[in-house]
């Protein structure tokens, strides 16, 4: 189990009552967090919709905020896309029309370079729609530190901060 910095025994909450990453919450954290932080937020999204399946309505609700950043909008809303796809869940509205041109790999590269032509290849159909393109893999990783509780989402805020 092991235990805290402070020494005190670690414990562990079900997965129901471990905070989680909404979609349209993500787009104005990874804005926050700067373009090297890109791929955590969504890693971490995947990885909270497929441990509490429970959730998935709460996660999908909501509108992104206005003005969001196009790329931002519509890699979380291939990402979205794909998971909803994968497991019959329907699509919210405003992931339907999101779309980000000239297309880019999740991580930002154009899909004109060797790499982004290589993931181009490999990503889901989906991706398409979006203009931002993915492996398949990203929906079935898992993105929790390890040995802790600690959401992701506040280990890449605080690496970002010291990033700057």
């Amino acid at each position: 189990m092991g235990t805290t910095e402070s020494g005190k025994p670690r414990t562990r909450l079900p997965y129901e009552d471990l905070p989680f990453v909404a979609a349209c919450d993500m787009i104005d954290e990874m804005l926050e967090a700067g373009s090297r932080m890109i791929t955590r937020p969504l890693i971490q999204f995947a990885d909270d919709w497929n441990r509490m399946p429970h959730r998935r309505e709460e996660m999908l609700a909501g509108e992104p905020p206005e003005g969001s950043d196009p790329f931002l909008l519509a890699a979380t809303a291939s990402v979205v896309h794909a998971l909803c796809d994968r497991d019959g869940m329907p699509l919210p509205a405003w992931a339907e029309n999101a779309r980000f041109s000239p297309e880019a790999t999740l991580s930002g590269l154009p899909v004109t370079t060797d790499f982004g032509r290589a993931v181009k290849e490999s990503a889901l159909p989906v991706c398409e729609q979006h203009g931002v393109y993915f492996e398949e893999e990203i929906l079935n990783r898992t993105f929790r530190k390890m040995g802790t509780m600690e959401p992701i989402r506040d280990v890449w805020k605080k690496q970002a901060r010291e990033a700057v």
